[in-house]
């Protein structure tokens, strides 16, 4: 069991000079961070503001800061460390408060319709922490940024419970976020929530009918200035962080980039794989709550390598297989080394750090078992164990669960294209997962059982559905009957990768 780390621990490290370094530079940072806060919080009170005020804001400020960074530490994130999780938040919070502040100034703090343009903001908050960290994370977020607000005084405390509702609201809204049209349909939504919200606040306070109507106004307003807000940030907001949404992950994944583009044009075949291997992974992410779109960017880029020598892989030969004039420790490397030249290819176009890593761990440690089997064969003397070692890929290990799927449904895809009719899909994904636990490819994530049992559900349902029966068609039968005359190149990964 590790030892729980606390602010208490990282500042006894640092005294210990364990990463002191680094661990006063964090804390230096987020002390920073509660002072800028502190200090937008209190831009709405006439200058000068009393010291002890300050002081109190940026206490809180920086103890609500260390509760969040304890918090985003235990909820497991995909695409995110948790410091990255902490900047992000960190700045979504400062853009709620800023853009609270600017409305106060631009509307004032008295009861009045134009009050429920204090949403927006926070809306706009929670719209650009959801898209890089999820709805969960973004409502810790807003619901920190409004109880600090709230203790400030920044606006009428009847503004403050609707804002939060909207935000949550919007939150839950924007994520997932797979294309434009689903930001429309959730500006709607938000649009409708922000007005009931305002008109029903309205009434609680007491306002005129004329005052509730115009209310519905601003608070339909506030969810537009909030989805433009959102939209003009998000891209900006990434790139600052270094952070990749699910949003730029399906953009990666369109047929015009110019890595898939090439893909399709040299490897055919590969590419072909490559959907396939996405439409199994997303399907098994689906089914474990893991995510279908880094899991479907990963598996399209995953096996880019392969377009530099086509020839060598299997789903792009068409009659000669050029390994048959090639030793096996020289066919072992070059298939071994598509996922170098994958990742070379990758960092050139500057891919993330989430399909990078699908790159490079989609074939884990695995050995290279048809050429094993036949360098073996050839060299009977060599020391079976030592040659082994020689033929496995350089890895690492799947370290998260979208690696892992990447890494299962990539076995998966290519063994089913062996199987005859009358064998079992079941039976094979059996065989192939039981492989890759007895290997310890699955050793360094964090799959469960659950999880392997419902990965497995999934494969075999969505290898099912494309192995459906057809009717035969005039000639068709003499026509199979001819090609399956003709001579079919081994494959070159074995049904069983151990």
């Amino acid at each position: 069991m590790g030892h729980t780390k606390s602010p208490f621990g990282s500042l006894l490290r640092a005294i210990r000079g364990e990463g002191a370094v680094d661990t006063i530079i964090s804390m230096l940072l987020r002390a920073a961070a509660a002072a800028l806060m502190a200090g937008v919080l209190v831009l709405h009170k006439t200058w000068p503001v009393q010291p002890l005020i300050i002081v109190g804001l940026f206490a809180l400020s920086l103890g609500t800061g260390i509760l969040v960074r304890q918090t985003l530490r235990k909820i497991p994130n995909r695409l995110v460390t948790p410091a990255q999780a902490e900047r992000a938040l960190a700045l979504a919070m400062f853009v709620g408060a800023a853009g609270a502040q600017l409305v106060v100034r631009v509307v004032g703090t008295t009861e009045s319709a134009q009050s429920f343009l204090f949403i927006a903001p926070l809306s706009a908050q929670a719209m650009l922490a959801a898209v890089m960290l999820g709805a969960p994370v973004s409502v810790i977020g807003v619901t920190v940024t409004t109880l600090l607000l709230g203790m400030a005084g920044v606006t009428e405390s009847y503004v403050l419970l609707p804002a939060w509702i909207c935000a949550s609201a919007a939150a839950n809204l924007i994520s997932p976020l797979k294309r434009r049209s689903h930001l429309l349909r959730a500006v709607s939504i938000l649009i409708v929530v922000q007005a009931v919200a305002a008109a029903s606040t309205a009434a609680v306070i007491g306002f005129s009918s004329i005052q509730i109507g115009e209310s519905i106004v601003w608070g339909a307003v506030g969810a537009v200035m909030a989805a433009s807000l959102f939209w003009l940030g998000s891209t900006v907001v990434e790139k600052m962080l270094g952070i990749t949404s699910d949003w730029s992950l399906l953009e990666l994944c369109g047929p015009d980039h110019p890595l898939i583009h090439e893909l399709c044009i040299k490897a055919p075949g590969t590419y072909a794989h490559s959907i396939m291997v996405g439409n199994l992974s997303e399907a098994a992410a689906r089914s474990i709550g893991a995510s279908p779109v880094a899991c479907r960017a990963m598996a399209m880029f995953h096996d880019i390598g392969k377009m530099l020598r086509p020839a060598c892989f299997i789903e792009n030969q068409s009659g000669h297989n050029c390994h048959d004039d090639f030793e096996p420790s020289m066919s072992a490397r070059l298939i071994r080394g598509h996922v170098s030249e994958g990742m070379e290819m990758g960092r050139r176009h500057k891919l993330p750090k989430i399909i990078l890593d699908g790159i490079e761990q989609h074939h884990g440690t695995m050995v290279v078992g048809y050429f094993l089997n036949k360098e073996l064969e050839l060299h009977p003397h060599l020391d079976p164990n030592e040659t082994k070692e020689r033929f496995r890929h350089k890895g690492p290990k799947p370290q998260t669960r979208e690696s892992a799927i990447l890494h299962l449904a990539d076995m998966i895809e290519a063994a089913s294209r062996t199987l005859k009719p009358d064998q079992s899909i079941d039976d094979l994904i059996d065989r192939i997962f039981a492989a890759s636990q007895a290997d310890g490819q699955l050793d360094e994530c964090t799959l469960t059982f659950r999880d392997l049992s419902d990965i497995k559900s999934s494969f075999s349902h969505v290898l099912s559905a494309t192995r459906h029966q057809r009717i035969d068609y005039p000639g068709q039968e003499t026509e199979d009957e001819e090609s399956d005359q003709h001579h079919r190149p081994e494959p070159i990964e074995p049904t069983n990768p151990a």
